[in-house]
């Protein structure tokens, strides 16, 4: 699987900086909640995962397009649940 985002803070946050927040007890990170979430779910994967930067709104197709959702996210009048649960042995 390939990541693709123009979020160098999401791509640090979950290769250079994890074992630092968990080993911290994720204090003071902003978005934990989700950032824990997303590495018990890239844990429990068997395949190889890797990240791919690219420049926000530079004309990238994929990124515009992730651009357009999430604008129309903002604009629903309800919000989706996640499921942000996380087992036990995975919340460190």
């Amino acid at each position: 699987m390939i990541i693709v985002t123009d979020s160098k803070y999401v791509i640090n946050g979950l290769t250079t900086h994890l074992d630092e927040w968990e080993n911290k007890g994720w204090t003071e990170v902003k978005n934990k909640i989700f950032f824990k979430r997303v590495a018990y779910l890239l844990r429990k994967r068997s395949a190889t995962t890797t990240f791919r930067w690219v420049k926000g709104h530079n004309r990238n197709p994929g990124n515009e397009q992730s651009d357009a959702l999430t604008k129309q996210g903002a604009m629903k009048n309800s919000n989706n649940v996640l499921n942000l649960n996380i087992p036990k042995e995975f919340n460190l």
